[in-house]
């Protein structure tokens, strides 16, 4: 793939289509010639995951009724849902874990409906579903959670 030279110092955007994967984790490498994976020349990779997993999270609609109340701004729900169907996953497992300031795991399972209400475990920053074959991890890197504590 050649990228264009713009020569503005602007922000521009380049897209790739991937050939169909299979339900994953790929490490993607972009370099400026071909390499050898092992090679000591990566200075920089990125996580791609094909999933069917859908993550929707809310931070509750409370705030946007209660503005002047911040009591409730910490109850965090997921819903889990396959991508394909839209169809709720039930008994998908979620780790949840919190490596900056301590090490600290919890394992919870949504619902029948997909539902998982997370108020109670307000202090992790990466959350790692799972249902069959398939998973995802988010953090705080890769998706933006409107999360406080009280």
């Amino acid at each position: 793939m050649k990228l264009k030279n713009y020569k503005d110092f602007l922000e521009h955007v380049s897209e790739i289509q991937f050939p169909k994967m299979e339900i994953g984790k790929y490490r993607l490498i972009i370099t400026p010639k071909e390499i050898k994976i092992n090679s000591n020349h990566i200075k920089n990779a990125s996580l791609l995951h094909v999933t069917d997993i859908s993550v929707l999270a809310n931070s509750y609609e409370y705030y946007e009724k209660n503005e002047d109340d911040l009591s409730k701004l910490n109850q965090m729900v997921f819903f889990i849902v396959d991508k394909k169907s839209g169809k709720p996953i039930g008994n998908a497992q979620v780790r949840l874990s919190n490596y900056y300031k301590t090490i600290k795991d919890s394992i919870v399972y949504t619902n029948q409906m997909g539902y998982i209400d997370l108020s109670k475990l307000n202090d992790f920053n990466e959350y790692s579903i799972k249902f069959n074959n398939d998973s995802i991890t988010l953090n705080d890197a890769t998706f933006l959670i409107l999360h406080t504590k009280s």
